[in-house]
């Protein structure tokens, strides 16, 4: 997808991406899903783990709850609600699992970190691969390309108004993800901008043109990137006055987030999955996402992973 050109109509609010940004753009829902896989089901499990007041962990819960993300239900003989995830919400797993995979290795957390996840056949830290679903060899961010990109009508998210401030939540105690790694998976903006830069769009006016984005915003987060290591900013060799940003190693290696945004926003938020086809070059068959264990190659699953204490 590195190299792609530039499609005749630039800016497809739409996409995938675009959509899946409306349940997991936001730092206190990918910490709030990341405990619900940890097994929090109660309004008071969540405010146990998490810095986060009641105000906005009953906006998280209500807004997930309104996608199907979540489900609420009452607990028999109480007036205690329980909140589930869906299987909308289930396949957000494979999202995390990338996220986690990243940060160990470029974002790490200090000695002696209070968790690992674990692959259970093999026994190894899940260091995850992305690989296709067809042909099982892996792929990088220079193996795919965008067949098909038309705006489509989606699955209505009018009922969710996007978050109207960026706060970056994380954690201190180095449990799950840090404050560094929310700073730039966290955020709606910062997801998108990955996106168009995998797209191939690496000049200032051409993500601007892709996403819409106020200028200043657009600057903030290129600057906040160049910051993180994610890109590296140059002069464009035909303008000397054009800055041209490229993604780094550490930028490169988000791609497995990415394409698992993407394929999830496909598959649960797109009313026309067809309107945004990726394809592997490998295999020449559409990319559909796989992890596997980059220790004995076996796909992981939710059933074949463990959270362990870290000895």
């Amino acid at each position: 997808m590195a190299s792609l050109p530039a499609p005749t109509a630039t800016r497809v609010p739409e996409s995938p991406g675009h959509l899946a940004q409306v349940v997991i753009g936001d730092s206190w829902t990918i910490l709030l899903l990341y405990e619900a896989f940890r097994g929090a089901r109660r309004f008071s499990d969540w405010r146990a783990q998490l810095p986060i007041s009641e105000l906005v962990l009953a906006d998280r819960l209500k807004r997930l709850t309104a996608l199907g993300v979540m489900a609420r239900e009452a607990v028999p003989g109480t007036r205690t609600y329980e909140y589930r995830l869906t299987e909308m919400g289930l396949d957000l797993w494979r999202v995390l699992v990338a996220i986690w995979t990243w940060q160990e290795t470029w974002a790490p957390r200090a000695a002696g970190a209070a968790e690992v996840l674990r692959h259970a056949t093999c026994g190894a830290p899940v260091r995850a691969v992305l690989t296709c679903a067809c042909c099982g060899r892996p792929v990088g961010p220079h193996d795919t390309f965008l067949a098909s990109r038309r705006e489509a009508p989606a699955v209505s998210t009018a009922a969710t108004p996007r978050y109207r401030r960026s706060v970056v939540a994380g954690r201190d105690d180095d449990r799950g993800f840090s404050r560094e790694t929310m700073d730039i998976v966290g955020n709606r903006w910062s997801n998108l901008l990955l996106g168009a830069l995998f797209l191939g769009r690496h000049c200032f006016d051409e993500i601007e043109s892709d996403l819409g984005l106020p200028p200043a915003l657009l600057s903030q987060r290129l600057g906040k990137f160049v910051e993180r290591g994610i890109l590296r900013r140059t002069r464009h060799r035909s303008n000397a006055r054009r800055q041209f940003y490229q993604l780094t190693e550490k930028g490169l290696a988000l791609y497995p987030v990415v394409a698992n945004v993407v394929d999830w926003g496909n598959v649960w938020l797109s009313s026309d999955p067809d309107a945004f086809v990726i394809v592997h070059r490998g295999c020449g068959q559409r990319f559909r996402p796989v992890l596997a264990c980059g220790t004995c190659g076996e796909a992981l699953s939710r059933e074949n992973t463990t959270m362990e204490a870290d000895r």
